[in-house]
């Protein structure tokens, strides 16, 4: 629910990153580590340089999903078409 309600925000959103980069990172709580990563991807283009961070990290369980979700970022910002997950 709650990462629901964050791609509901979108980039209203954005004054969490810094936390939901915290538990994107977090290598010992796996499933908050992917739910952080998902609400950083609905959070959309601000959400860039937290997320290319996640996928440098080479401990972070969810950097594969990281770098895949600034992919899709950037292509559909270059498109014109709104973030979606």
């Amino acid at each position: 629910m709650t990462g629901y309600v964050f791609n509901i925000l979108g980039p209203d959103a954005a004054p969490a990153i810094p936390n939901l980069e915290g538990f994107a990172n977090d290598a010992r709580g796996r499933r908050s580590a992917y739910i952080a990563t998902y609400i950083l991807a609905g959070i959309g283009p601000q959400a860039i340089p937290a997320l290319q961070r996640i996928a440098a990290n080479a401990v972070c369980p969810t950097r594969n999903e990281a770098a895949r979700e600034v992919k899709q970022i950037l292509t559909q910002s270059a498109s014109g078409n709104p973030v979606a997950h």
